[in-house]
């Protein structure tokens, strides 16, 4: 059994999950796969074993990545007394408790309202969107292995995952962030097709073979896939899969596939699609229903059957998963895209995902975008020394927070004209933390303790046969 080095695990102890062992199993795939770690508890249940440091290396195969966000904003912390006064309200300015701001904008193409290269797409109907709460997502990952029931994803392995080859919809990408004293938070962020309304993914697909539908879905037609993987590459958020192999289920694997979800061949590109068998299956069933009763064909389904709709958030035991309309002003997923905790990963790109994240609130105090670098030029009001972007700001009539800029123009961070001086980092964005702690775990490697996902030697008298 291999051992990790955690920030999140005291110094003394030894963390080891159980159930994962299949010495006894029988059966061609599930026969010698782990260790079990029960005998070394024994039939008293205390532990009789000494922990020997020993020159065995053991592989860690994950698909967590990389451990922080490199302050991309894929991971942020709210105040939680902050949080505690307001909730999840819709806010005056959206997303106002995360501190997060855009990156500059020309004044003269927002007084033109020019913000991409092409309009929206018009959603007469229907806009599916959801809402991931990082507050209640504990990384249990429920609403992945759902999803790979749902929708027939294949199990390519460790070595193909080695590769980086996985077939998952969902990533639950697990970042540290500074928390109490000298002990880091844990934040489990789920990570999926954002279903962008300015997809970079579909203005590079030379067969159309990914486009957006009515519903404000990035669709896939698999037929018309010819494997160019331009999508792929264009997606800032890395979460298309590409079939480098046809995989096949054998008996009797293959008879818990869902029929209504064609299995993708060699050479195709698949990604999240919401769960679109799902949609459409209830779609018709209210569009039927509504011929039945009035000869209605435009039947619209009510907002409240459409929160628990894909499987991953039907799968959720913590519901941090909300999906449903964002044209309906009553949904849930509506209401949460303007809470104070809302935020959007990588929101300068203007890609305009249907996700919008809720932070995590903590009681150690972030440090917020512009915080400690007072104003902002003469047309964006002025932000205090001791505050960035928060709930105590002055904000300014034209500071930007404008209502059509982010979230596809219900809310949210308008784009800031403004050019910060200094505190810039090697990649370009403003460098507001002081800290080792806010940049990863420099410290520790500094000190010469070994990084988290470095093979460990495994201890001797627990080592089996593995």
């Amino acid at each position: 059994i291999g051992v990790e080095v955690s920030p999140t695990v005291a110094d003394d102890v030894v963390a080891v999950p159980m159930g994962g062992g299949h010495t006894r199993a029988t059966g061609r795939y599930a026969e010698g796969i782990g260790g079990n770690v029960q005998a070394l508890v024994g039939p008293t249940g205390t532990p009789n074993l000494k922990l020997v440091k020993t020159e065995k290396m053991a592989e860690h195969v994950h698909t967590f990545g990389a451990d922080h966000d490199q302050d991309r904003n894929f991971a942020v912390n709210v105040d939680a007394e902050a949080f505690a006064k307001v909730g999840d309200a819709p806010a005056h300015h959206p997303g106002e408790l995360t501190g997060i701001h855009h990156l500059p904008m020309d004044p003269r193409l927002r007084a033109r309202d020019i913000t991409g290269f092409y309009p929206m797409p018009d959603h007469p109907t229907y806009r599916f969107g959801m809402t991931v709460d990082t507050n209640l997502c504990n990384g249990c990952g429920a609403c992945s292995v759902a999803c790979y029931a749902e929708n027939n994803l294949p199990i390519v392995g460790p070595e193909k995952v080695r590769e980086g080859r996985e077939m998952g919809w969902i990533r639950i990408n697990r970042f540290f962030k500074p928390g109490e004293g000298d002990h880091d938070d844990v934040h489990f962020v789920p990570m999926m097709c954002q279903q962008c309304g300015h997809a970079p993914c579909e203005s590079v697909c030379p067969v159309l073979a990914t486009y957006h539908n009515i519903d404000g879905l990035n669709a896939m037609i698999y037929n018309r896939c010819v494997g160019t993987r331009y999508c792929s590459n264009a997606c800032p958020y890395s979460v298309r899969k590409f079939n480098y192999h046809t995989y096949v289920w054998p008996q009797p694997f293959n008879l818990q596939l869902n029929p209504d979800v064609v299995t993708r061949t060699m050479g195709v590109m698949e990604k999240c699609t919401f769960c679109i068998q799902r949609i459409r299956r209830v779609k018709s069933s209210y569009r039927d229903k509504g011929i039945a009763e009035n000869g209605n064909y435009n039947n619209t389904v009510p907002y409240e059957v459409w929160e628990q709709m894909p499987v991953c958030a039907s799968a959720c035991p913590s519901q941090a998963m909300t999906f449903g309309n964002l044209l309906a002003e009553e949904a849930k997923v509506s209401k949460d895209k303007k809470s104070a905790r809302a935020y959007i990963p990588l929101a300068e790109l203007n890609t305009y995902p249907a996700i919008t994240y809720l932070a995590k609130a903590s009681f150690h105090k972030p440090a917020l975008a512009h915080g400690g670098h007072g104003g902002h030029g003469d047309d964006h009001g002025g932000h205090g020394d001791d505050h960035g972007h928060g709930a105590h700001g002055d904000h300014g009539d034209d500071h930007g927070h404008g209502e059509d800029h982010h979230g596809e123009g219900d809310g949210g961070h308008g784009h800031d004209d403004h050019q910060e001086k200094g505190h810039k980092g090697h990649d370009g964005h403003a460098d507001d933390h002081g800290t080792d702690k806010d940049h990863g775990h420099a410290a520790h490697h500094a000190e010469g303790k070994p990084h988290k996902h470095q093979p460990e030697p495994v201890a001797a008298d627990a080592v089996g046969h593995h």
